[in-house]
């Protein structure tokens, strides 16, 4: 991508719109001030809901740019998937005139988000009792790696340091003897959804009170939190007992190998253990003490598993799966992220999205689970929408010139795979 940015700022909105049925959060605004994955995926979520967000990126772009594939300069695929359905605006931080600009988007937006820490937000002077000044009931939502009244507050936090500081390096190392992180980056998609539950909450409380409210949402915390649902098990009970859900901590708890692949099985309820009996051929089991009901089983993990491998091992995925479904047992094929573009349910749903960028051409993108609207929008151009949005938040064409001249603000100009220009605001 090559996206230039313009002296002039004033242009047409020639925005590319496609009609949807409006989202539940239809009507708010949302003025982004995050980057890399958490505060971003929040933001989508938010836009997939119907919001109108306006993503604020200094003149380099956000780091995002950056990151997974790069088909050019810009263009990568996180920033893709994490930034479809927003507005680009292009605002350069640093500039002294650029907190004034801030606050009266903020007088329009209904929700103010940031990733950066207490200290960077209060050198902008953009804190929460600031920006209530220009809109006395916005949603704040300080997206950060700890909570302020704790002595970690203020460090840098990405997701690999809260994946080891929460605890799920441990569990990697309790299951498999060696620490590791997931291969995914959890903490952050996990404290994405959670913040945007809680966005969510705040502006229906918001629709019935007239009242704003400051939302903190601390990655360790949240994680620590998640994390202990079933893994702080005895601990909820006797602190010098142990931590670790045991049936998740299995070795016994894996995948099995088939003859030309592997699948999952979980006889879970004692219905399904009976239905397993009958697969193999031997009833008997299903009244055996050591299988019979779910505390039997969780007592003999390596008999349930030597079992469902040996019925496994001797049959192809497609045979262990029609018998197992027959059976009504919960099971389902092992597949790779490279398969799933070729899923048939996924298909079904039309879950993949084909779309055409300007710039990177043919896309892939996943597209929105549940029934939510989404808007049809492409991840922004960096600057691809900085002169309608402030036009929209009350700046006159003079002055957003003027905020383009000085470099306040930039306008792109976007360079397409065909190699002509398009002016998008």
């Amino acid at each position: 991508m090559t996206s230039n940015p313009r002296t002039n700022c004033s242009s047409g909105n020639s925005e590319n719109r496609h009609a949807k049925p409006p989202g539940p959060l239809h009507g708010v605004r949302v003025l982004d001030l995050t980057q890399v994955v958490f505060g971003p995926l929040a933001t989508r979520r938010l836009a997939e809901l119907g919001a109108e967000v306006w993503k604020v990126e200094p003149p380099y772009g956000e780091v995002g740019r950056q990151m997974g594939a790069v088909a050019a300069p810009g263009v990568s695929s996180i920033h893709l998937t994490c930034n479809a359905g927003k507005r680009g605006v292009c605002l350069d931080l640093r500039a002294s005139a650029v907190r004034a600009v801030l606050l009266r988007m903020a007088a329009k937006a209904d929700v103010f988000i940031h990733s950066m820490t207490p200290a960077t937000i209060a050198a902008l002077g953009l804190t929460y009792p600031e920006v209530t000044a220009a809109r006395p009931d916005i949603v704040y939502a300080n997206l950060w790696g700890f909570g302020r009244g704790g002595r970690y507050a203020g460090a840098p936090a990405y997701d690999d340091i809260i994946q080891g500081l929460s605890g799920l390096v441990g569990l990697e190392k309790d299951t498999t003897g060696v620490e590791a992180f997931s291969p995914s980056i959890l903490c952050d998609k996990v404290c994405a959804l959670y913040a945007v539950s809680e966005i969510a909450a705040a502006l229906f409380g918001r629709a019935r009170t007239g009242t704003g409210v400051e939302l903190e949402f601390p990655m360790f915390e949240i994680m620590t939190a998640v994390n202990a649902v079933e893994h702080l098990d005895q601990l909820v009970f006797d602190t010098a007992g142990r931590s670790g859900y045991r049936r998740a901590l299995s070795p016994h708890r894996r995948p099995y190998l088939t003859l030309d692949g592997a699948v999952t099985i979980l006889p879970h309820k004692d219905r399904h253990w009976r239905a397993v009996a009958g697969l193999l051929g031997r009833p008997e089991l299903a009244d055996d003490p050591r299988l019979a009901t779910v505390a039997a089983r969780a007592a003999n993990p390596a008999l349930v598993t030597d079992l469902l491998s040996d019925f496994a091992a001797a049959r192809t995925s497609s045979e262990c799966l029609n018998g197992l479904r027959s059976g009504q047992i919960p099971c389902g094929p092992v597949r790779s992220l490279d398969e799933l573009v070729d899923d048939p349910h996924l298909a079904d749903v039309g879950f993949w999205q084909r779309l055409e960028h300007p710039v990177a051409g043919a896309i892939r993108l996943p597209g929105v689970p549940g029934r939510a609207a989404g808007s049809g929008r492409l991840a922004p151009e960096l600057g691809e929408h900085t002169a309608t949005v402030l036009a929209e938040c009350g700046f006159p064409a003079a002055e957003i010139d003027e905020l383009c001249r000085t470099g306040v603000a930039r306008q792109a100009t976007v360079v397409t795979t065909a190699g002509t220009s398009r002016e998008v605001s």
